[in-house]
Formats: structure tokens, sequence, C-alpha cells
């Protein structure tokens, strides 16, 4: 499995981001990500499409057109960070693309829906990853047009960082379980707890 959360997509089926090597580990495209899904509530599970090979760890979102949104940790291209799409519910999976403008530590990232335009007032997704050449700088970015383009909203800690997870609360909080130190950034795992318009410094907030 791959580090993070899985979703529930809006027809019921569940997923699980996943990835996967070969055994050739001098290869730089040896490993792959892949999703596993359940169709039955976790009942029985099967195995989605494999994206090509360059990628690893990863975390998908839906779109609001019903696709699926995998970003995707590099093995084979230096500090960028890359997707993948779906259109069959994580069936098959697009060629690896590079998501331009997002530098990447080559690290694992989260993604998750925050708002929809159909529930509330426009489609939000948001993403956090390690936005600089080393593992530091660990940085907030939303999407407005379904991860077409990002904006690196605020910086969350400017230390050494990691891994990260992010979950939205039902009081539209959002929760970035993160890992971050002095002078490693494995030192400590931390939570941080904030809303939209902390986010986008005021530039953004909930329609009441």
């Amino acid at each position: 499995m791959a580090p993070g959360h899985g979703i529930q997509l809006s027809t019921g089926r569940l997923i699980i981001p996943a990835n996967h090597g070969y055994s050739n580990r001098r290869d730089p495209i040896f490993s792959r990500s892949h999703v596993i899904y359940s169709d039955d509530h976790g009942l029985t599970w099967g195995l989605g499409g494999n994206s090509s090979g360059g990628g690893s760890e990863c975390e998908v979102v839906e779109t609001s057109g019903q696709e699926l949104y995998m970003t995707i940790r590099s093995t084979s291209r230096q500090n960028q960070r890359l997707f993948s799409t779906s259109n069959d519910c994580g069936n098959t999976w697009s060629e690896l693309q590079v998501v331009e403008g997002m530098k990447d530590a080559i690290c694992q990232a989260s993604i998750i829906r925050y708002t929809t335009a159909s529930k509330q007032d426009k489609d939000r997704v948001v993403l956090s990853n390690i936005h600089s050449d080393t593992r530091d700088h660990i940085t907030l970015n939303v999407s407005y047009d379904e991860c077409t383009t990002w904006t690196a909203a605020k910086i969350l800690y400017t230390g050494p960082a990691a891994y990260s997870d992010l979950a939205v609360t039902p009081d539209m909080m959002i929760n970035c379980l993160y890992e971050r130190g002095t002078c490693s950034p494995y030192d400590s795992i931390r939570l941080a707890r904030f809303n939209l318009e902390w986010l986008t410094d005021c530039m953004d907030g909930l329609v009441q």
C-alpha cells in the first residue's frame, strides 16, 4: 500500500492507492502506482490498473467530472511531481505527466477534495507536498479547476519535513498530519488544523 488515505467514489466504489516495484531496482522506472478497489463496501477487493513506470507513492481524488486524479511521487524525474488520470474508476490510467510549476523533493504527498461547486460555492482541491529541492518547506497547494493548475497557497513549515496526510472534518477544518523536525524531517509527527481563510490569507472563504 501507499501511505495516506483512500476515498469513496460517487459510485460507491472504495479506492485504496498503492504502489509496487519490479525486481530490477536499478532501473529508475521499476516502480509503478496502482489502486485496489471494492464495489461491495470492502467485502471483496480487486486490482485496478497500473500507471506507467516511474512513479510510486500516490493518493487519489475524484474530480467533478467523475474522473480520478492521482498525484504521484516520481522515481525517475528529479524534483518534479507527477500525475495520472483515469476515466473508468481506476481500471486503467493515463501515461504519467509532470505537474507544471510544482517543485517536489521526490517525496510522498497528500491530496483531498475540500469543496464541490454542486454543494458549496466552488470546486476546491487541496494538496500538501514538499515544495523544495530537499525535504523541507512543506507547502499547501489549492486547485480551483479540478487539478489542472495549482496555487502554492501557504508554507506550513519551513524546516525539515516529509510525509503528510490531509483530512477534512465536518466543521470544514482542514487537517494536515505531517512529519517535521529541527535537524531531521523525522523528529516528530504534528497535526495542523486550519480553515480556508488561513490557507488563502483571506483571499477565499466559504459562503455561509
